[in-house]
């Protein structure tokens, strides 16, 4: 499991805890407005606070702005049933106590569909399915590289098409185990494949000629 689906786990996990603390913010705001410290006598010029709610005019929360313990910060924008009906919020943008931004987008049954994270390597386009497995990354690796990683269903690596540092291409095949069982690809313009065992033994391979 690299950075990015590890980061991916925790930041989901973060996201649950942001549906309870909205349910206990809303029920304060008003007392939330009130310390806000609001208003001169030429109107409203600052307010102050560390959760926020937003509300339609039939009274539903439709967003929610609030910073953590751990040092977060997130804003939750929820669909127009409003959070009590659906408490997972379609859009969830923030910076993660690791001082890192994130957005996520969800579905209307509540399953994450596409997320976009950054790192300190660079970042990362996520593409997950309703039973929140990812099933395909676009990613920069450590040298800052492109690579594009398709999932199966039970959230496994079975293809990998990348660049390498030095801008060849390659791409690798894996079986629904995980042993990889395929490679096609360039070095320095040099073409070659190479085909392996169910126990990752090279069992055929050919390389070109430029």
């Amino acid at each position: 499991m690299d950075e990015i689906t590890i980061r991916l786990d925790r930041l989901e996990r973060a996201n649950k805890r942001l549906r309870v603390v909205v349910g206990i913010f809303a029920m304060t705001v008003a007392a939330v407005m009130l310390m806000g410290q609001i208003g001169t006598k030429n109107g409203p010029t600052k307010l102050e606070a560390e959760q926020l709610v937003l509300k339609d005019a039939n009274g539903r929360i439709r967003g929610a702005l609030l910073t953590t313990k751990g040092g977060a910060v997130r804003f939750g924008i929820f669909s127009k049933d409003g959070y009590t009906k659906n408490p997972t919020p379609l859009i969830d943008l923030g910076v993660g106590s690791d001082n890192l931004p994130y957005l996520f987008f969800f579905g209307n049954d509540g399953h994450k569909r596409f997320s976009v994270v950054v790192d300190d390597i660079g970042g990362a386009l996520g593409i997950i399915d309703r039973n929140n497995k990812i099933r395909a990354i676009l990613k920069t690796k450590r040298d800052f590289s492109p690579s594009l990683t398709l999932s199966d269903k039970d959230g496994k690596d079975r293809a990998i098409f990348e660049l390498d540092a030095n801008g060849d291409p390659r791409i690798q095949l894996f079986d629904r185990y995980g042993q990889a069982r395929g490679l096609l690809g360039l070095a320095k313009d040099i073409p070659g494949i190479f085909l392996n065992d169910e126990q990752g033994k090279l069992v055929w391979g050919q390389i070109g000629t430029r």
